[in-house]
């Protein structure tokens, strides 16, 4: 679930008015989904179709009817078909992805997200990437060296945990509005503004849907 306009300036304009009071920057990239996560629905179909036959194969010896090499392969082929066909539903598939590898996913992007858009495009090193997961429920907070060097990285824990739980119990928009404005709290507090032109980085929110992502199984 993407953002609405309305979601995207209120967004934007907090950025705004954040950095007005920092000599830091802020960009928020918010992604749909990390990853297709295709391997998973191939994977668990296979595996529970190789669960039944083997149930199957054992429990033949006490139901004859079932010692038939096409009744087998036909229970298979179905169990098979029929998961595939349900993990095709995105939000079903991600309930069946591992966390860590939904994690690692988010991460991955994260990191390229920062590359691509924050480190060393300030003058200072004074950009931060807020990273947003909707469909992984992941957040990522990767400071530049400016920021890193002063602001400790179990600062930034405490918006991402409030942002996770958030995200958790209602709107989007809403939770991250809630993390732009403790990020900013954190950067004002330790870099106050300087007069200095800026404007380096973003302060739209750059969205990322399912087919702008690095592809990923």
């Amino acid at each position: 679930m993407m953002l609405s306009d309305t979601d995207r300036e209120r967004l934007s304009r907090a950025i705004k008015d954040g950095e007005a009071r920092s000599s830091a920057e802020l960009v928020l990239v918010v992604a749909d989904a990390c990853g297709g996560y295709g391997l998973f629905a191939l994977l668990w179909p296979a595996l529970a179709a190789l669960v039944v036959g083997g149930i199957m194969a054992l429990a033949a010896p006490q139901l004859p009817s079932w010692n038939s090499a096409p009744r087998l392969f036909l229970a298979e082929a179905g169990v098979f078909a029929v998961l595939a066909a349900a993990l095709q539903w995105s939000r079903a598939l991600l309930r069946l992805v591992p966390r860590h590898v939904r994690r690692a996913h988010a991460q991955q992007v994260a990191e390229h997200q920062f590359a691509l858009r924050v480190q060393g495009r300030t003058a200072a090193s004074t950009g931060v990437l807020l990273l947003v997961a909707l469909a992984e429920r992941q957040v990522f907070v990767l400071p530049d060296t400016g920021i890193s060097c002063v602001i400790d990285a179990a600062a930034w824990h405490g918006v991402v945990d409030r942002l996770v739980a958030d995200m958790g119990a209602g709107p989007p928009a809403e939770a991250i509005s809630g993390a732009i404005a403790q990020t900013v709290a954190l950067l004002e507090r330790h870099f106050p503004p300087t007069g200095e032109a800026r404007g380096a980085l973003s302060d739209e929110v750059i969205e990322l849907s399912a087919g702008s992502r690095i592809d990923r199984l």
